[in-house]
């Protein structure tokens, strides 16, 4: 077993990549997912795009994923897995998983490049596969789904953004269901959409799936997914932080909160 006081990560440098005539420096951030019991039980890579040559300007990630040539993609995917690979020794020490999120152009790069694939199958069990509502809709989702499911477990991202219908959940491809925030922070706000947000997560327990929170941003909140019995929730509760930085993350924090909002914020 590693030494835990030892333990260093060798994090490969940003990755240049091209897009809209501009060269931007990718690195990755990894955001932490926390049980309700506090415990750190995931983070989620994802990709911040700085403007190599103004200073201070960034690129929106969706922009570049959605819309970068193949070759750039392909460069920033293997990024991707570099990294990953440098923080295994990390989450095989600390028993936490990691999330790499996929869009349709990416399922395609995935499934196509062997290198990748065979990257992503050795990482097991520690690596899941993360998909937004807005992946799902075309012809060929089946196919899709169930080659990356062969190579990790799939989360469903933002759902409640209202592209996806319930049968998703009732299909039993996923291991997590991850409530998109504005969803979330919503319903938390009333009694009456706290009760549906338990309804909500005892409807996916139903089908195999645990549900997680986006966008918890205070302790009340924390206690509320916590009260309609989520498996985990995920937000500025917790901020993201370089992948050295995964270094300095405590794996367990203090329970839940069960005061009211004003009382959390004293």
């Amino acid at each position: 077993m590693s030494d835990l006081n030892n333990l260093t990560l060798v994090i490969p440098v940003p990755q240049q990549v091209r897009f809209g005539g501009k060269r931007y420096a990718l690195s990755m951030v990894f955001e932490p997912v926390r049980r309700t019991d506090g415990r750190l039980v995931a983070v989620e890579m994802l990709s911040r795009l700085a403007d190599a040559g103004t200073p201070g300007e960034w690129l929106s990630p969706e922009a570049f994923y959605a819309r970068a040539a193949a070759t750039q993609l392909r460069l920033a995917l293997h990024a991707q897995v570099h990294c990953l690979q440098a923080c295994l020794p990390w989450l095989q020490a600390k028993g936490v998983l990691a999330t790499l999120n996929i869009n349709r152009s990416l399922a395609a790069l995935v499934l196509r490049d062997l290198w990748v694939r065979d990257r992503l199958h050795d990482m097991q069990p520690w690596l899941r596969l993360e998909i937004s509502e807005y992946f799902l809709g075309g012809e060929d989702d089946a196919s899709l789904l169930d080659g990356l499911n062969r190579l990790a477990p799939l989360w469903l991202d933002d759902f409640g953004t209202g592209s996806t219908s319930l049968s998703a959940l009732m299909a039993r491809r996923f291991e997590v269901i991850k409530l998109e925030r504005t969803m979330f922070t919503t319903l938390a706000a009333t009694e009456d959409g706290q009760a549906l947000l338990a309804s909500m997560n005892r409807f996916a327990l139903r089908y195999g799936a645990r549900m997680l929170a986006e966008g918890v941003e205070t302790k009340v909140q924390y206690a509320q997914v916590s009260r309609a019995g989520m498996w985990a929730g995920q937000g500025w509760l917790w901020p993201a932080v370089s992948a050295g930085g995964l270094l300095t993350v405590p794996v367990q924090v203090t329970g839940v909160s069960t005061r009211s909002s004003r009382e959390a914020d004293t």
